[in-house]
């Protein structure tokens, strides 16, 4: 999921003489509120806003804010757009979904859901493959 706002990457210049090549723009990542997709979320999140000594504070609540939707938006309705917020906001949704025991629960839960291959064809058993694979990964890295 990808929202409409977006983050012009930056170009790749090493010296005064080399060519610069204009990267494509990195659409900034959303956040519905599942728990097995937060710090996918809130990784990137980071690299492209949180780290970003360029933006203001509410520059980066309005770019947070328009990233979530669902119960994760939800979770910040009351905070007004003011630079005081951002902390608060970050702090909130890590409180609210960085839990790691409802992460792996989620992941699990995910695991023993993964629907039995309807058809035997090599595209359904690399499909069944696949979903399994995302949650082993997702599981590994905590």
């Amino acid at each position: 999921n990808h929202s409409h706002t977006n983050f012009p990457s930056p170009s790749s210049n090493n010296n005064n003489n080399s060519i610069s090549v204009k990267l494509p723009t990195i659409n900034l990542p959303t956040f519905n509120g599942k728990y097995e997709e937060w710090m996918s979320f809130f990784d990137t999140f980071s690299a492209l806003i949180d780290c970003n000594d360029n933006l203001s504070e509410v520059q980066k609540l309005h770019y947070l804010k328009a990233s979530l939707k669902g119960d994760a938006a939800k979770t910040l309705d009351n905070l007004e757009l003011i630079s005081s917020n951002y902390p608060i906001a970050i702090s909130l949704l890590k409180d609210q979904f960085q839990n790691r025991r409802l992460i792996v629960q989620n992941h699990v839960k995910a695991l023993f859901n993964i629907s039995q291959i309807q058809k035997d064809s090599p595209a359904h058993l690399k499909q069944l493959i696949n979903s399994f694979s995302t949650h082993i990964r997702a599981l590994k890295g905590l």
